[in-house]
């Protein structure tokens, strides 16, 4: 799971992107407010720290990821040509 989030943040749409990483800060803001309502007795923080997180997991487990095999050794050199295009560019001009 982690690795098909981590291969989602790198070489996914930005619209999934942009969604994966608001549903991961809206957890942590979930749960940092929820531990801060425990400590501090407020129930403003706990209240809210609660809802965060729920919601947090609501969107996180309604999400479906989706098998599409990628090949990442063909996306890796296809960058790879460019680094060293710039490459010969640089020690041609010296």
């Amino acid at each position: 799971m982690l690795k098909k989030l981590l291969i989602t943040l790198r070489y996914g749409e930005s619209k999934v992107k942009t969604y994966l990483i608001g549903v991961i800060v809206l957890l942590i803001v979930g749960f940092v407010l929820l531990v801060m309502g425990i400590s501090g007795k407020s129930l403003i923080f706990l209240g809210t720290g609660a809802v965060l997180l729920i919601a947090g997991l609501l969107v996180m487990f309604s999400f479906s990821f989706v098998d599409i095999d990628v090949d990442l050794d063909k996306k890796i050199q296809k960058k790879e040509p460019k680094k060293e295009a710039k490459k010969k560019e640089k020690k041609e001009e010296r």
